[in-house]
């Protein structure tokens, strides 16, 4: 299963964000864990948009990479500092809908028939969900190593916006 994460921070959500932004991404080949390396993971990118973040990860050329990703954000807590609420799952391209689409439309076009074009098209919106979902539901900061990096960094991140360096701070899963 995906998992979510609720940290809270001291520092004023500004902080938080340029903390995210500084010192959650990662591009130093000698601190992404070796099996990532092995899938082709080159670098985590770290993206702030207003209050919202989004990390995830960067493929070398020809490389699989990660389709884990964490997305969040940080709004001010009731008696001051931040609250950061992150989830972690899958970072889903938003071409595959349009490509089976497109398959579907190809074969309509080319004089196939409507029925197997629309058989085609709800076939592979059909396997994209499937597929997703249990790769969804596999998961975990214990059992993916690419969602526990990914949780690590954000967790670096937040505790660097009150000062401390350390990282040492650690989100429950909710």
């Amino acid at each position: 299963m995906s998992f979510t994460s609720v940290l809270e921070s001291p520092a004023p959500p500004e902080r938080v964000l340029a903390a995210i932004r500084a010192h959650a991404g990662e591009w130093r080949d000698a601190a992404l864990p070796a099996e990532l390396r092995e899938r082709g993971v080159i670098a985590v990118e770290a993206r702030v948009r207003g209050r919202s973040f989004r990390l995830r990860y960067a493929a070398g050329y020809r490389r699989l990479g990660s389709d884990v990703a964490v997305a969040g954000s940080v709004e001010p807590a009731a008696g001051g500092g931040s609250h950061v609420t992150a989830r972690c799952g899958l970072d889903r391209s938003p071409y595959a809908p349009g490509i089976v689409l497109a398959v579907g439309a190809a074969l309509w076009a080319s004089g196939a028939g409507p029925f197997l074009a629309a058989g085609v098209v709800l076939g592979g919106v059909a396997l994209i969900t499937g597929g997703n979902a249990a790769r969804e539901r596999a998961i975990t900061r214990e059992s993916d190593a690419a969602a526990g990096f990914l949780a690590a960094r954000l967790e670096h991140a937040v505790a660097s916006a009150r000062g401390g360096e350390d990282g040492a701070a650690h989100a429950p899963v909710v």
